[in-house]
């Protein structure tokens, strides 16, 4: 797990990069059109939320919605969104 959480701690430097066009746009609107019957009106929690991309576009459909996840680096971009982060998703071990 240590392994995976510091990969994913380098790779939140750049991961946004190309996200917004092509095949990570077209999986992330897919992803998006198949939970969103699911989170509306509804409680969610996103475990690896990653940067919070998914989870913001979510979120606002939701009765309250929380990320988790590993990385550190990669919860910097979904607080940067201003998601809901618990506690236990800012621990480092």
């Amino acid at each position: 797990m240590k392994a995976a959480r510091q990969y994913y701690d380098v790779f939140s430097a750049t991961y946004e990069e190309g996200r917004d066009e092509g095949y990570h746009a077209l999986l992330d609107e897919l992803e998006i059109g198949i939970a969103r019957p699911y989170a509306a009106g509804a409680q969610v929690l996103e475990a690896g939320c990653g940067t919070g991309r998914i989870l913001s576009r979510l979120a606002p459909l939701a009765t309250r919605a929380v990320g988790a996840d590993l990385s550190g680096g990669m919860l910097t971009g979904s607080r940067s969104r201003g998601l809901n982060l618990p506690s236990f998703a800012n621990t480092k071990s």
